[in-house]
C-alpha cells in the first residue's frame, strides 16, 4: 500500500490558533480529534505494514459556504489529525510529512479528506 484516502470531519475551530479557549476545553477537542483520525487511519490499513518513515500529506477542504479561509490555520488545526496518523500506526513520526499544497472548496456538506502518500 503505497497511499490512503481519510475522510474526516472539519477540525474544530477550537483547535486553531487563533482561538482562545480554556486549557482544558482545547485539550478534550484535541484528545477527541486525535481519536477519530486513529480510528480512520486504523481502518484503512493493512496491519502487516510497517511504519512509514516519511509520507506527503494533502488536504482537500469542503465547506458549506464560500467563504475565504486562511490556509494556514486550516493547517494548524489539523495537528491532532496528524499526531492520530502516528498513533495508528500509520506514519513513524508527523515531523516526516511533507503538506503539499491543500484545495478549500464549497460543497454540500463539511468534510476534509486527507490524501496520505509514502515516500522515499
Amino acid at each position: 500500500m503505497n497511499h490512503v484516502v481519510l475522510t474526516l470531519p472539519v477540525p474544530s475551530p477550537m483547535l486553531s490558533p487563533n482561538a482562545r479557549p480554556h486549557y482544558m476545553a482545547k485539550a478534550k477537542v484535541t484528545k477527541q480529534h486525535r481519536q477519530a483520525a486513529k480510528l480512520v487511519a486504523m481502518g484503512a490499513l493493512n496491519r502487516d505494514e510497517p511504519r512509514w518513515e516519511r509520507a506527503s500529506v494533502q488536504l482537500a477542504w469542503t465547506f458549506e459556504d464560500a467563504r475565504k479561509r486562511d490556509h494556514d490555520n486550516l493547517l494548524a488545526r489539523c495537528k491532532a489529525y496528524f499526531d492520530g496518523l502516528r498513533d495508528a500506526g500509520l506514519i513513524d513520526d508527523d515531523s516526516g510529512l511533507t503538506h503539499l499544497p491543500m484545495t478549500v472548496s464549497k460543497g454540500d456538506d463539511a468534510k476534509l479528506v486527507m490524501t496520505v502518500r509514502r515516500t522515499e
